[in-house]
């Protein structure tokens, strides 16, 4: 989302607010609702959609996988489900999204490659904020199964003490 206000509707969830700085993620069959609560001709709401093919998620989190595996072994990369659908972007998110656009603007003989360089990028980096979401906002589900929900979970448990 780049500016303005949408509530967003998708299956199976509480509609959400979706403002500058946040992304969505939904499968290509997925049926969302929007409205716009405060557009106006004086202003618009203004946001980005990207459409990656499903080859090339899979062929992203396949790679990823089989040469990036992730510390908790037992949960391969994947675009997460519906419960992490809804994300805060990180600089790094937001960066390769500019790059993005800047990509699809130019006459750059190699377009189509750097397209596809920054949309595996962009995926890496929407796992990464999908996995850092996951045990900020929910680590106390993951407590026995994730090592890093463990370390959010003293932090805190101690916030207000000085911490080693």
């Amino acid at each position: 989302m780049l500016r303005g206000k949408k509530v967003m509707y998708l299956p199976g969830r509480p509609a959400f607010d979706y403002l500058p700085g946040e992304s969505v993620v939904v499968g290509e069959d997925e049926r969302m609702e929007i409205d716009f609560p405060e557009a106006c001709l004086c202003q618009p709401t203004q946001c980005l959609a990207v459409a990656i093919a499903p080859d090339t998620i899979r062929h992203t989190v396949d790679l990823l996988n089989e040469r990036y595996p992730r510390a908790e072994v037992h949960q391969p990369w994947a675009i997460a489900g519906p419960d992490y659908a809804h994300l805060t972007n990180t600089p790094e998110l937001t960066d390769t999204l500019g790059r993005l656009v800047a990509v699809s603007r130019t006459t750059d003989i190699n377009k189509d490659v750097l397209a596809s360089f920054t949309l595996q990028e962009l995926l890496v980096r929407l796992m990464q904020t999908q996995a850092r979401q996951l045990i900020f906002h929910d680590y106390a589900r993951h407590l026995t199964t994730h090592r890093f929900a463990a370390v959010v979970d003293y932090i805190k448990q101690h916030l207000a003490e000085s911490l080693t």
